[in-house]
């Protein structure tokens, strides 16, 4: 500080006291209590430092999980052995016998009708339809026959025009046509009169139930002849009859 500055500082004090001097003097005032906030602070700290000592609470580390690792999957399917079967013997079944095939009855034979000595030199027939037999024995057949045959459907003196064989000289039954003029037939065994038995431009229809044994007997054949009187009768064709 210059020595200016203190000399007007020290003149200044000297002026306030000389001031104070001649004022009447002023009533004492009563002090009012004023809180040491310092003593406080420093009573507090004090206290706080020598006072009993607060106990910090002791953390203790939190333990973690202890990990446990999912199972791995078994992708691979567990083979279970599968127990061989005892085999038990067959022959304890009962087995269902083979039917035997039904056969035709055999019948009279009068030469010429049920013998075939040779077989005709061409074609006589055209088969259109069969010959064919059903489950139930019904035969059907239709036949274009040559023009060069005189073909005639049995009369009073004519003969019969189909037969049954099986490539033997066995007879097993004959086809008739219904009873007309001139002829009425008595019932025996192989002998089978037809529903239908027709002849019309050189067509010849037939339609006949006979035994349905005949569905089932081996090989049997079929053959037409061409009637007419003894001398006139030949063997027109023989066949295989269609069977179910």
């Amino acid at each position: 500080m210059s020595r200016l500055l203190r000399v007007a500082a020290i003149s200044a004090v000297m002026a306030l006291q000389a001031i104070g001097c001649f004022a009447p003097a002023a009533p004492t005032p009563v002090p009012t209590a004023t809180p040491d906030i310092g003593a406080m602070v420093q009573a507090a700290i004090a206290s706080a430092l020598n006072g009993p000592a607060t106990p910090i609470p002791t953390v203790s580390p939190t333990s973690r999980p202890t990990y446990t690792p999912f199972p791995t999957p078994n992708l691979r399917p567990t083979y279970t052995p599968v127990p061989t079967p005892t085999m038990r013997p067959t022959n304890t079944l009962a087995r269902t016998p083979t039917p035997i095939p039904k056969r035709l009855a055999e019948v009279e034979c009068n030469p010429p009708d049920c013998i075939r000595d040779y077989e005709p030199p061409w074609d006589y027939v055209e088969w259109r339809s069969g010959p064919r037999v059903s489950a139930n024995g019904v035969i059907s057949l239709v036949a274009r026959i040559d023009e060069r045959i005189k073909f005639v459907v049995k009369d009073r003196e004519g003969r019969g025009n189909i037969t049954l064989s099986d490539g033997s000289d066995e007879l097993y039954g004959s086809i008739v046509p219904p009873s007309g003029p001139g002829w009425d037939w008595r019932p025996k065994p192989g002998l089978w009169i037809a529903s239908e038995y027709r002849y019309s431009n050189r067509t010849f229809r037939v339609r006949a139930q006979i035994d349905p044994a005949a569905a089932t007997h081996p090989g049997l054949e079929l053959c037409l002849w061409s009637g007419g009187t003894r001398t006139e009768q030949q063997l027109l064709d023989c066949v295989p009859v269609q069977q179910p």
